[in-house]
Formats: C-alpha cells, structure tokens, sequence
C-alpha cells in the first residue's frame, strides 16, 4: 500500500492528514484513527469538506473535540 508520499495529494488533502495527525499526537493516540481525520477535516476552514461539515452544524471546538476522540476510542 502506498504512503502518503507516494499519493499526490491537493493541498486542502494534505492538510487534513496533517492536522489530523496533530490532533492523534496531542490526544496521546498511537494511531490517526476516523475521528481524528474528521478533526483534520474540520480545521481545515477553506476545504470544501470543511464547509459543508460546517453547513450541517459541526465545528470543532477543544471540549468537543477531545470528547468525541475519547468517546470512539474507549
């Protein structure tokens, strides 16, 4: 299976996988799991997935954030 630097990505792409890194490293987690890509999703403010999460009523906050990581992860 090809990594992440063998795939082209867009930018708003590579960005998601970046902050959805960020989030598994800062939330203490061995692994990016769904969850953190969705985190990964939601900072990225000018993707069009970002809007149209953002349309549906979910933005990331911290206290919502950490609570649905902790939830999917227990």
């Amino acid at each position: 299976m090809p990594t992440s630097a063998d795939v082209p990505l867009a930018e708003p792409a590579r960005m998601a996988l970046t902050c959805a890194e960020e989030e598994s490293s800062r939330l203490l987690s061995s692994t990016i799991d769904v969850p953190h890509l969705l985190l990964g999703l939601l900072r990225t403010h000018d993707s069009k997935a970002a809007n149209l999460l953002s349309e549906f009523g979910l933005k990331v906050d911290e206290r919502s954030a950490v609570s649905m990581v902790s939830g999917w992860l227990r």
